[in-house]
């Protein structure tokens, strides 16, 4: 028995602590959290050879002392719950969750899911079984720590790079507090990935903690961190923390693909004739974003408000809206390629008139953004502080 050990055996302690943390991964479907991610690509070492195996490049990441340059950043935030023992994710406040592929609703960049709970449950479920490495402290905190290792066999890990996916081995560890019967932190390491994936390797790693949702305990990550180190040297690294955990709301809806939403049982029965519907494309606008944008706190997947600065008028001359019209959408970019300029994506999405929220589509005038259906500025400095930011837009027309 280890120095210190308290009353339950180590066998027992792990096999308490699995139970109960399965249990509360399986609880988790009944909450949704929001999720802030920064998102970090770090250059590669330009001290190394261009061209190294993989073996090479893991080695001389594993001997590195000093952080690499960092090439771009970002801060994300996000809805996320979990479906079918899946996460699914929306933008902040968004009626129903849209996806359980978070690269359809970003769509650019490294994504790492599964770290909200399945990731979680899929270890204890293939490793029923793991052996005491040791002991360890932590801020004066001891913990037990049990390896594992799942074979690509039993593996739900799956890795995806462009249209290469693949279930890969790997190893880690779990941390477990001997005077709370609860996990701590858990580690994961992937083994050396295939050429065609474009990585050498994944490493995960978590930090757990209980937080009280809707009168209960939930196990929740504190902060769940991971890598992924590029066969071209670059590391790819996401840190993604939890808050404003809540219970569904009993509206709450979980909504696919090019599924309708259902219509309210509230809504109208009968609709103004002379109401507005749609904003066809083609109409150009001035208006002025409200909303503070700042590079301390602002984030992609966050709302923004802008109002018209004159009417948006269609053919004929029909004011479809006024000046001051209050508009909505969301920065759907917000990265910082470090110490030169920001990139800031922002999406126009509906637009208040004659008492109503019509649906709403634009680009900018100047072409910002290419041919879709939002507008990306780029902003040259260290630092972005905007209390308002004017523009020219063109508004695109509804798709069919």
């Amino acid at each position: 028995m280890l120095a210190g050990q308290s009353r339950i055996s180590p066998d027992d302690l792990y096999t308490a602590v699995r139970r109960r943390v399965l249990a509360d991964v399986a609880r988790l479907q009944d909450y949704t959290c929001v999720q802030t991610t920064t998102r970090i690509v770090y250059a590669s070492d330009a001290s190394k050879p261009a061209q190294r195996s993989c073996e090479e490049i893991i080695g001389d990441r594993n001997a590195r002392k000093r952080s690499l340059a960092i090439f771009t950043r970002e801060r994300l935030r996000l809805d996320v719950a979990i479906v079918d023992k899946h996460e699914v994710y929306s933008w902040p406040g968004a009626k129903q969750f849209e996806d359980d592929n978070i690269q359809n609703l970003i769509g650019y960049g490294h994504a790492v899911t599964g770290e909200f709970g399945p990731f979680l449950a899929a270890i204890f479920s293939e490793n029923p079984r793991m052996y005491l490495g040791g002991e360890k402290r932590i801020g004066g905190r001891r913990l037990l720590e049990y390896l594992y290792y799942t074979p690509a066999s039993l593996s739900q890990w799956e890795v995806q790079a462009g249209s290469a996916r693949l279930m890969t081995a790997y190893g880690g560890a779990v941390s477990l507090d001997p005077q709370t019967n609860d996990l701590a932190e858990l580690t994961a390491r992937s083994a050396e990935l295939p050429g065609g994936t474009g990585y050498c390797e994944v490493i995960g790693e978590a930090d757990y903690a209980r937080v009280r949702i809707g009168g209960r305990d939930a196990l929740i990550p504190q902060e769940a961190r991971s890598w992924a180190v590029g066969a071209d040297g670059l590391e790819l690294y996401n840190a993604s923390s939890y808050a404003g955990c809540r219970a569904y709301a009993a509206q709450s809806t979980i909504r696919y693909g090019d599924e309708e939403p259902s219509r309210s049982s509230t809504s109208p029965a009968t609709t103004r004739r002379d109401a507005i519907t749609t904003i066809p494309g083609g109409l150009s606008f001035d208006c002025r974003i409200v909303t503070p944008i700042d590079s301390r706190s602002s984030a992609t997947g966050d709302p923004v408000e802008a109002v018209l600065r004159s009417p948006l008028t269609g053919p004929g001359g029909a004011v479809l809206a006024p000046a001051g019209a209050r508009i909505h959408g969301r920065l759907v970019r917000f990265v910082e390629h470090v110490g030169e300029e920001y990139e800031v994506g922002v999406q126009l999405q509906s637009i208040e008139t004659g008492g109503k929220s019509v649906p709403f589509a634009a680009r900018l005038a100047d072409g910002g953004g290419g041919p879709g259906d939002f507008g990306s500025f780029i902003l040259p400095g260290a630092r972005v502080q905007l209390n308002h930011l004017d523009s020219a837009w063109v508004t695109v027309a509804p798709q069919r």
